[in-house]
Parts: C-alpha cells; structure tokens; sequence
C-alpha cells in the first residue's frame, strides 16, 4: 500500500531521467560532438601538438620529479583551505570542497607508479571524504525535489496517501541529511590531519 503511493513520484523521476538521458543522447549524436571527438583525437596522436615554443634556452620544470611534489602540495593545500570554513560552511560549499578533494586523489591515483607505495592509505582518506560529502549531496538534491513535488502534488491531487508516503520520505531524508552534516568531521580530520600530509611528504621526497 505503501508502495503503490510512491508511483506518481517515481513516475515523474523516471520521465526528468528520460528527457536527461535523451537530452544525452542528442548531444553525443550531434555534429558538434563529433567535431569535438575528431579534434580531440588528432591532438593525441600528434605528436608535440600543444607543446611551447621551445627557443627559450632558460630551462623549465617539465619532468615529473619537478612538476609534481608543486602539484602535489597545491592540489593538497585546496583541499586544506577549507578548515578556516568547515564548522559553518553551506551544502554548496562542501561540494566543492568534494570536487577539490577528488582532484587530489585523482592526482596520487595517476601518478601512483613513482610515489610512495603508503600513499593508498591517504587515497582511501579522501575516497572516503568523498563518498561521505556524496551522500550528503544526494541526501540535498532529494529533499529539493520531494518538496518540489509535495507543493505541486497538495494543488493538483487529492490523494492524502500519496502525500503522506512521500511526506514521511522528506522526513527521513532530511534526518539522513542532519545526521551526515554531523558526522562529517570524521573523515575530514583524516584528511586534515598530520599523517596523511607525512604520507604526502615522505611520496614526493622519493621523486
């Protein structure tokens, strides 16, 4: 019974899935998009395409033993910055606080090969800060669309069962929300913290 009143949302989600999807669709069968791809692919199998002039004899950084530790820390530092933030920042502003912190763990993922070997342990730090803002993301957008569709359903239906089913979704999602902007502090301090900027320093210093 409970179910059956959850089918005019789940109705509606699946048609913004279906617009999405073909809205996709449009795109990758678009002149634009295959323009793009033709572009693309002539850039990577040309060789020194994109690359500077050359007639500079001042040598610069382009090794990766010289490039990365800077990237590294940079890319680290973004994702520190925003400590000074944390204890009042917005749902925008810990998603992008996700962004940087995949960023980071995207560069160690790459560059796995030349860093040091400890270095999983700090991208499963992030990996986990990451799947936890994600959550907390999700948790927002459904909150957003049940009471989009609780305004729009009390004037146009007349259906109390519905309206209490996906009331009481709204409810438990919103605790879900709470719950995960208080715990959060948990697999931010991994990441901010002391052991895992010493797993960073000892991978660079190897380069």
């Amino acid at each position: 019974e409970a179910a059956t009143a959850f089918t005019p949302l789940l109705e509606e989600w699946r048609g913004r899935r279906d617009e999405a999807r073909h809205a996709l669709l449009r795109h990758l069968d678009s002149d634009e998009y295959r323009d793009f791809t033709t572009r693309y692919q002539e850039f990577l199998s040309s060789p020194g395409a994109g690359v500077k002039d050359g007639a500079d004899s001042t040598p610069h950084p382009q090794q990766v033993r010289h490039v990365l530790p800077a990237e590294v820390w940079d890319h680290y530092g973004r994702v520190r910055a925003y400590e000074t933030v944390m204890t009042w920042a917005s749902i925008e502003t810990i998603h992008s606080l996700r962004i940087e912190a995949k960023r980071l763990r995207y560069l160690l993922e790459f560059f796995a090969e030349v860093l040091e070997p400890g270095l999983a342990g700090a991208v499963e730090s992030l990996v986990r800060l990451q799947d936890h803002i994600g959550e907390l993301h999700d948790a927002d957008v459904t909150i957003g669309l049940l009471r989009d569709f609780l305004m729009r359903h009390t004037q146009t239906s007349a259906n109390p069962a519905v309206a209490d089913a996906v009331g009481r979704y709204l409810k438990l999602t919103e605790g879900r929300l709470r719950k995960l902007q208080r715990t959060l502090k948990k697999p931010w301090k991994r990441v901010a913290g002391k052991p895992l900027r010493s797993s960073l320093a000892r991978g660079v210093a190897r380069l």
